[in-house]
């Protein structure tokens, strides 16, 4: 398919393993329970950072500074993607767009942007 390893990490590999929360939000949804969902989502998400502080434990030195521009760029869009969730949760608003609020619609926009970086970013 000639993707890069970041790109395909990004997607085909984060969708794969995505799959669990991806059954667990659902079945919440179904069954009105908004909090379970968005909880299994925003701790995905805020857990994978810790991997970093993981891989320092584990290796015994700084793995930022060596770490490629793809893993940096998929680090902040994380923590991008986040934080706009977290405005979400501060400032709910009552507007919704196919019935999507607009902090949903801004992670949809950031991620498909993020992964258009991904394939522009240089190698």
């Amino acid at each position: 398919m000639h993707l890069s390893g970041a790109l395909f990490g990004a997607t085909v590999l984060a969708a794969a393993t995505s799959l669990p929360e991806l059954s667990t939000g659902l079945t919440a949804v179904k069954q009105g329970d908004y909090k379970l969902a968005f909880g299994d989502i925003f701790g995905g998400n805020a857990f994978l950072p810790v991997l970093f502080l993981l891989a320092v434990l584990v290796s015994g030195k700084a793995v930022l500074p060596n770490a490629h521009a793809a893993d940096l760029y998929l680090t902040g869009l994380g923590a991008l993607l986040t934080l706009v969730y977290m405005a979400g949760l501060l400032f709910r608003p009552a507007k919704q767009h196919a019935r999507l609020g607009i902090d949903s619609i801004a992670v949809l926009v950031l991620y498909a942007v993020g992964v258009v970086g991904l394939v522009v970013l240089p190698g």
